[in-house]
């Protein structure tokens, strides 16, 4: 006989908006090669325990199988050897063995468990939390703990629920499991570590132990901008966004998650959200029950128009003293800005190709959603600095794939990328702005030709189906990916021309693409006033080779179409000279 007892998983992480289900049928799942996770240690999270098992001892544990199936637990010192091969759990005792269930190369349907082979007395133990460490990578396996006092009769509690597909956690990572009155007092307990999928990754774990749990703890699991969900929402309106330009601003549905991991019901739960602008709510809860997932929706909340950074704070308290009060509370942060609009967290931590084979041809993109007309000048996007260097543009594509612009080409040089932590951006610019209509979702993403391995920066999680990867605009092997890519909309004019390029209000941009072909490239020039211009070219001797523009020039941003055809090769430099200011910059040409 079993039972299922819905669980949050523990963990030290703040996850940022949940999605369920297939929003878009194009998004398509696909196995794919492992991303490399950082390595955290683990054990140093650990409490006491009054029991603990490391797996050194084989004939501790028993296995078995489920609903027929063959597939079996192994206690070694090898990893997975699939298709998907990976190291080892970095556990603080891997060298004396580990539990794996390998599904990768099992490849078949899986129920298998492992399991202690002789009870634990927990009578002098009123509650207990289990811990161990794991590695699990994600397919669409199912990885559970069940307990039993009797050894017939089991109650399940699920973890790795937020584990997306083709995801992994950190290796390794500690979970933490409370479980009360399904153990507590009881003279004769069973712990199983259950896997159930069909030709998976793979799951390990190691270094099992039961701490004493506290009389009451409670625990912030979920802290969330958004209300968004994958089967419930028609349009990406509510996604959460980290980035707002300020003519996108809109409501956004602040929740938090939070569970009771003590033994004992907590009494008068104080949940509270607020944030750096002056928005202050807050509910109470008279009593809430052991290990029972509670939701605070907040109402909704508006950012002001302030640029910079807007913090959202989330904290929890209670009338009884809490077991472990640092996880009570949470901050999410999150930005206006003047004309960027954006989804990553900011600081590259992963990154995509095509991942049937490096140097292979792909477009990565991004859902989007505006609620304002807009035009958009630019896609920025970032690349990590193991990226080799090509020439790469950027696309704006409609809900079903299908391309309605793409930018400029882009040379990619060492300058461009970012290393691990960094958010470098490259801008992508249109030859002309594309307007976008307001109430309307579109995707927009990076696309590379194939030839050197060329990776796009990811950062955060995001949502089932809203970013995904394919091998060409005609969106027929879209797969979706766990993390958002960091691929942004530019609503600002003038992005061609960086802060430095201004001078007395005038304003002169790099030549894009810089260096030119033999067709053209554009020069981007702002004018905060109306002004007598002109704009020469000359080669490096200082002769000049053209005027490309000369007369009075309204106020504003203007765009400047040079034929570079039949120029020769080499080097330019391009003058605006505008009253007594005068700007220079230098052009290469190659053919």
């Amino acid at each position: 006989m079993e039972k299922h007892v819905p669980f949050l998983l523990c963990t030290a992480l703040l996850v940022v908006g949940t999605a369920t289900a297939q929003h878009a049928p194009h998004a398509m799942a696909r196995k794919s090669r492992p991303i490399t996770h950082p390595v955290h240690p683990a054990q140093a999270q650990r409490a006491d325990a009054f029991w603990e098992d490391d797996f050194s001892v084989p004939s501790h544990w028993t296995m078995g199988n489920l609903g027929g199936t063959t597939g079996q637990w192994a206690i070694g010192t090898a990893g997975p050897s699939g298709p998907f091969a990976e190291d080892p759990i970095a556990s603080a005792t891997a060298a004396n063995g580990f539990a794996l269930y390998d599904s990768d190369t099992h490849c078949d349907a899986d129920s298998a468990y492992i399991q202690n082979a002789d009870p634990i007395d927990l009578t002098l133990h009123p509650g207990a939390t289990l811990q161990f460490e794991e590695y699990y990578r994600n397919y669409t396996g199912r990885t559970h703990v069940q307990v039993s006092t009797n050894g017939t009769d089991w109650t399940t509690i699920t973890v790795n629920q937020d584990v997306v597909r083709n995801d992994a956690t950190d290796n390794p990572t500690l979970v933490s499991v409370p479980m009360g009155s399904l153990v507590g007092g009881h003279a004769t307990v069973w712990i199983r570590f259950l896997y159930g999928g069909d030709c998976d990754y793979w799951w390990m774990v190691d270094d099992v132990a039961l701490v004493d749990q506290p009389e009451v703890d409670m625990h912030s699991v979920l802290a969330e901008t958004t209300m968004w969900e994958y089967v419930n929402t028609a349009t990406y309106d509510s996604l959460p966004y980290t980035v707002f330009p300020v003519s996108e601003l809109r409501p956004l549905g602040l929740n938090m998650t939070f569970t009771n991991n003590g033994y004992l019901a907590a009494t008068d739960v104080v949940a509270r959200i607020s944030t750096s602008d002056g928005y202050d709510e807050s509910q109470t809860y008279p009593s809430v029950a052991p290990l029972s997932p509670t939701q605070f929706v907040a109402p909704a909340y508006t950012p002001t128009n302030a640029l910079g950074a807007h913090d959202i704070h989330y904290s929890l308290t209670s009338d009884e003293p809490d077991g472990l009060p640092e996880d009570n509370d949470a901050t999410v942060t999150i930005r206006v800005t003047e004309h960027e609009y954006a989804r990553d967290a900011g600081a590259l931590s992963d990154a995509y190709n095509n991942q049937s084979g490096d140097g292979d041809q792909f477009i990565i993109v991004n859902a989007f959603h505006v609620v304002q007309d807009e035009v958009l000048y630019a896609i920025d996007a970032a690349f990590p600095n193991t990226s080799e260097l090509a020439q790469v543009t950027a696309v704006l594509l409609d809900t079903d794939l299908q391309p309605i612009a793409e930018t400029l080409e882009h040379e990619l040089v060492d300058e461009d990328l970012s290393a691990g932590g960094e958010a470098n951006f490259v801008h992508f610019l249109f030859e002309d702005p594309q307007a976008l209509s307001a109430g309307t979702d579109y995707f927009i993403g990076v696309r590379h030709f194939g030839g050197p391995n060329v990776l796009v920066g990811a950062s955060g999680n995001s949502p089932a189906g809203t970013t995904l990867i394919m091998s060409d605009l005609d969106g027929s092997d879209a797969y979706q990916v766990p993390h958002t890519a960091m691929v942004r909309m530019n609503f600002n004019a003038t992005v061609g021309i960086a802060e430095n390029d201004f001078n007395n209000g005038i304003g002169l941009g790099q030549n894009y693409p810089n260096p030119a072909g033999t067709g053209s490239t554009r020069i981007d020039l702002s004018l905060e006033q109306a002004a007598q211009v002109t704009l020469d070219l000359r080669d490096v001797s200082g002769k000049l080779v053209r005027t490309l523009l000369q007369g009075n020039m309204a106020q504003g941003l203007h765009r400047v179409d040079v034929d570079t055809a039949d120029l020769e090769v080499g080097v330019y430099f391009y003058t605006l000279t505008t009253g007594s200011t005068v700007s220079s910059k230098r052009m290469t040409v190659v053919h």
